[in-house]
């Protein structure tokens, strides 16, 4: 007969849990062009968080799982405050409720190329969507600053959808202090100062130029409609000079820089701004 007392069995079972690792379980499908990675996070002892992430990719070479890299990690709160500290301003958050960073880091060996930009879409059922849900899709190279990439947020539970040029570590982020106008401006800095790069076709980036001016000054009169034109034209040009004017390669070896896929990506946020602010 067991006659150990109860409480000390039940303090071994505590610590027993406590000390058991966080795990990550990351079951990658690929299907032509599309990638969709099933993920499952395990806190030390405690809850499990589950994600569904693709990528849909255009004109990919190379693609296998094996060549994406593709991993999860459990953020404890050291590391989220880390993570927040990587933020561009502060009430940005890693709920409590999804602390899981996502990376895709392409071995050099392996050769993946794509070409303009990827899409991005993750969705996960531990948080709960409503409507002007305060959540956005984020990414930062690796230990570098996040920037958000946000093209649209839809219920299920939580869908965020954005697009990249390239690879790092994204992560679903709650804005706690939402304001879209800030949003809005950051987001056309952000292009400005991408635009300025002198390795950009000079005419190409005239035309990106004017069709920006003419959105902020749209924007800053409040006809947020005809600055989502304006942007919405700045888009359709990038692809008409992808490949010519535009950069629009990403390679795994890091030796061309895709300048199409990353001012697409920096277009994604100033359109949802956009879009949130002229259909309240």
């Amino acid at each position: 007969m067991n006659t150990r007392p109860l409480p000390i069995l039940l303090t071994a079972f505590l610590l027993a849990a406590s000390s058991a690792p966080a795990s990550a379980s990351v079951i990658v499908t690929i299907v032509g062009d599309e990638v969709d990675a099933q993920i499952s996070v395990s806190a030390p002892g405690g809850p499990t968080y589950s994600a569904d992430f693709k990528l849909n990719f255009q004109n990919p070479v190379n693609l296998s799982e094996a060549c994406l890299g593709l991993s999860a990690t459990y953020l404890d709160a050291a590391a989220r405050s880390a993570i927040e500290a990587r933020m561009p301003q502060s009430g940005l958050q890693i709920d409590p409720d999804f602390p899981v960073l996502i990376s895709v880091s392409p071995p050099a060996a392996c050769g993946l190329v794509f070409r303009n930009e990827v899409r991005v879409e993750l969705r996960t059922e531990n948080l709960v969507y409503a409507a002007n849900t305060p959540y956005r899709l984020y990414k930062a190279p690796t230990l570098a600053n996040f920037r958000n990439i946000t093209n649209s947020v839809v219920s299920g539970s939580v869908r965020a959808r954005g697009s990249s040029g390239g690879f790092s570590d994204f992560v679903m982020v709650r804005d706690t202090t939402p304001d879209l106008p800030a949003d809005a401006n950051q987001a056309y800095d952000a292009l400005t100062t991408r635009l300025s790069d002198p390795d950009i076709d000079p005419v190409a980036r005239r035309v990106l130029e004017d069709s920006l001016a003419l959105s902020r000054a749209a924007f800053a009169a409040g006809d947020y409609a005809a600055a989502l034109d304006h942007v919405d034209d700045m888009r359709g040009n990038c692809g008409l000079f992808a490949g010519d004017e535009l950069d629009n390669e990403w390679h795994a070896t890091g030796d061309v820089e895709n300048d199409e896929g990353e001012i697409v990506s920096l277009i994604a946020p100033l359109e949802f701004a956009l879009d949130r602010l002229a259909n309240p």
